[in-house]
């Protein structure tokens, strides 16, 4: 998993790692990570290639499993499309996601992104948790999804997912998430679970039956010792998946006893599964929807239990087509553009030319850049470098020119660059603003260093909605000194 995350994001330049900026994690973030006995600054030991993985599937399937409020509003708007009155057109679902100006087609975009990553982690096994066993070190050969519903089951509803789905390997998870959605004061599912007191229940296999579209995720959320992993063992399916029932197979707590054991034993036996392993807890729990429940807290009623088997878990195409897309050995070009941790390489940085060189000391013209007194005459004793992104951050002497420093810049694809200043070429002399992409344009940050504390400070040329540039403009930089020798100024104007 860590090595297709290195491959799919080696493009990925490192100016662009935020989680390497200082003050990009808040403090009960940073409270958290020094609790976990991470790295102080910054948190985790940020996310180089051989730990984004955390950034790009642990982040996002943490947020899953966690219970936050963000994964109840993307559910909640995901479930809302099986309603529309329009084609779910890509247009109409990005619309319903990002409704309110809340981002959260950006969730579900790292979720699915994170299960193609799961899934590479899998190939070549093709039945179930092959390759994941270490993300799933506990659970039986049977996984459970518990769903408050009407009398009367919605058939579309039951049999079509329009949303993340997640399961539980064990009887006792899935009970603990019916109790906590039948008592969440004010939801639907609350209503339903009191007005109706029904459960659906279905159980698919971990190993068969399309459960190569199944991805463990209980470690997600903390570990398997820790609750609530260690009592949901959870696995998540994909949005857009149809479940397929095995015919004649579903149970219902109503039926006399003899009835219920004779049909489990008959999908039991026709999953090749160990009868006396996995019908007890199942029977249990059929033959308990008759008594006043004791798990079921938020019930005064004894609730009643449908239970059907998943025979085949089936994404639809599109959904299907994009998790398959890393499938290839060789990939296509079309391919590629659907692997979603696959960034786009970036077109290498211009250099500043001996013509660039020319043509800013000729717009220079002899004029004195200095503010601080110093002419054309006097040669301070230190030297400056500039390092940025069109370098690759390779140092580049600056040339000591009426009284400044200057150097010229040609900006790249991306439209801007950035950059900082070298004291005679050194890393523990660096010349930097106080504020994160500083603009000759903005105000709010001053010229600090010499010293070793720069890192994520850059002066930005072209800064967005503040410097309009364009790529293969030029740029001169200049640094003007005080009386005393030290910088006292960093500007930039084209030329």
């Amino acid at each position: 998993m860590e090595q297709s995350i290195v491959d799919a994001t080696s493009e990925l330049m490192p100016d662009f790692d935020w989680t390497a900026f200082p003050g990009a994690f808040g403090v009960r973030c940073r409270q958290a990570a020094i609790k976990a006995l991470a790295q102080l600054d910054p948190p985790f030991g940020g996310f180089g290639r051989g730990r984004r993985h955390l950034l790009f599937v642990g982040l996002p399937v943490a947020l899953y499993v966690s219970d936050c409020p963000h994964l109840y509003h993307l559910v909640r708007r995901l479930r809302s499309l099986s309603s529309l009155e329009r084609p779910a057109t890509p247009d109409v679902i990005r619309d319903v996601l990002d409704a309110e100006r809340l981002p959260y087609s950006v969730l579900a975009y790292a979720l699915v992104a994170a299960m193609q990553v799961l899934h590479i982690a899998r190939l070549p096994g093709g039945r179930g948790a092959s390759g994941l066993e270490l993300l799933a070190p506990k659970g039986g050969a049977l996984i459970f999804r518990g769903l408050w519903v009407s009398t009367s089951i919605d058939e579309h509803l039951a049999s079509h997912s329009w949303s993340f789905n997640s399961f539980s390997r064990s009887v006792d998870g899935v009970l603990s998430v019916l109790n906590f959605y039948s008592s969440a004061s004010g939801s639907e599912a609350a209503r339903l679970a009191a007005e109706d007191a029904h459960v659906l229940l279905l159980v698919a296999r971990f190993r068969d039956g399309g459960a190569q579209w199944v991805f463990p995720v209980q470690l997600f959320a903390g570990g398997e010792c820790s609750f609530p992993a260690n009592v949901e063992q959870e696995v998540m399916v994909p949005p857009f998946a149809r479940y397929f029932f095995e015919p004649g197979g579903e149970i219902s707590s109503r039926l006399p006893e003899n009835e219920r054991r004779d049909k489990l034993c008959e999908v039991l036996q026709r999953w090749d599964l160990d009868m006396v392993q996995e019908a007890p807890p199942l029977l249990a729990l059929l033959a308990g929807a008759g008594q006043p429940s004791t798990t079921l807290k938020a019930l005064s009623v004894a609730p009643h239990v449908t239970m059907r088997f998943v025979s085949r878990i089936e994404p639809a195409l599109p959904m299907r087509d994009l998790l398959g897309a890393v499938e290839q050995v060789v990939p296509t070009e079309q391919s590629r553009s659907r692997c979603l941790m696959h960034f786009p390489k970036v077109k290498e940085r211009t250099l500043a030319c001996t013509r660039d060189w020319k043509d800013m000391l000729l717009a220079l013209n002899g004029k004195p850049q200095s503010r601080g007194g110093w002419s054309s005459e006097d040669w301070p004793q230190l030297k400056l470098w500039i390092v940025g992104t069109w370098s690759s951050w390779e140092p580049q002497r600056m040339k000591w020119h009426n009284g400044a420093f200057v150097c010229p810049v040609v900006i790249g694809s991306n439209g801007w660059e950035s950059f900082q200043l070298l004291v005679n070429g050194s890393w523990s002399a660096v010349i930097y603003p106080s504020a994160i992409d500083a603009s000759v344009w903005g105000k709010g940050w001053t010229v600090c260093g010499p010293d070793e504390h720069s890192h994520g400070k850059n002066w930005q040329i072209g800064k967005v909605r503040v410097e309009k540039t364009t790529p293969g403009s030029r740029f001169m930089v200049i640094v003007c000194l005080n009386r005393a020798g030290a910088v006292a100024s960093v500007r930039w104007r084209t030329f």
